[in-house]
């Protein structure tokens, strides 16, 4: 039974393969009493990720950092910025299931997530605030536990497999959130910070709501690749 809205299922041999890998699999956070670092963890790499904590000014520099004395966390993508009563809060990635492969473009599931304040405490906010901030926080827990939110580093599974195979040149050249189908960008408004400029958007990672299923049949010797991916719109997000 499809939970969504709008569904594809295929075969391929030797589709479309141009799409590169253009969001980085692995991040290192360093966490400091005045900015959140995100340290793209590839060879060479010349572009970091500066959070600042107090002006909530989000850029992109060329060099790392002093990150002496920073609490150090591995993550597996941003899904965005939130805002409580508390503040603004940076929503990670910390694990991932591999669910299969699309012509060697690899689709995951979101398992767990954080949710990492820009506040260093709570200090500003009276009892109230405070009980409704709690309050708030676990319903957006709970919401990311539903195990229901799937993305990929190098294929965009926001499109159909068919309006893949023949995109625009410009599209492979467009990050991620700017070529999205927008109704099934569930966290496109957790990214809008991120998207000010390409620099900041090749760091989002678009997250779609729904079921995947990707699976390799041997038939008469032959290997037969099949998928279905069923998203839910953003657009129509109540129950069926």
């Amino acid at each position: 039974t499809s939970i969504g809205n709008d569904s594809a299922i295929w075969s391929w041999s030797d589709a479309n393969k141009r799409q590169q890998l253009n969001i980085v699999d692995n991040y290192t956070l360093h966490l400091l009493s005045d900015y959140l670092i995100i340290q793209p963890m590839v060879r060479d790499t010349k572009e970091y990720l500066v959070i600042d904590r107090t002006s909530e000014e989000i850029q992109v520099l060329s060099s790392l950092p002093n990150v002496d004395g920073a609490v150090r966390r591995s993550i597996h993508g941003i899904i965005g910025v939130i805002n409580l009563i508390s503040g603004p809060n940076l929503i990670v990635i910390t694990s991932k299931q591999r669910m299969g492969d699309i012509n060697g473009h690899a689709i995951y599931k979101v398992q767990t997530t954080d949710i990492i304040p820009y506040a260093r405490n709570m200090s500003h906010l009276n009892e109230n605030q405070i009980k409704y901030n709690i309050k708030y926080l676990s319903m957006i827990e709970l919401v990311l536990r539903t195990e229901a939110f799937y993305f990929s580093y190098s294929y965009d599974i926001t499109h159909t497999f068919q309006r893949l195979q023949h995109p625009s040149q410009e599209f492979y050249s467009t990050p991620f959130i700017e070529r999205a189908d927008q109704r099934f960008l569930w966290n496109r408004y957790l990214l809008s910070p991120f998207s000010a400029n390409r620099t900041t958007a090749q760091f989002a990672l678009p997250l779609i709501h729904g079921f995947v299923a990707l699976h390799t049949l041997n038939i008469n010797g032959r290997s037969l690749s099949y998928g279905l991916i069923s998203r839910r719109s953003t657009q129509r997000a109540g129950t069926r």
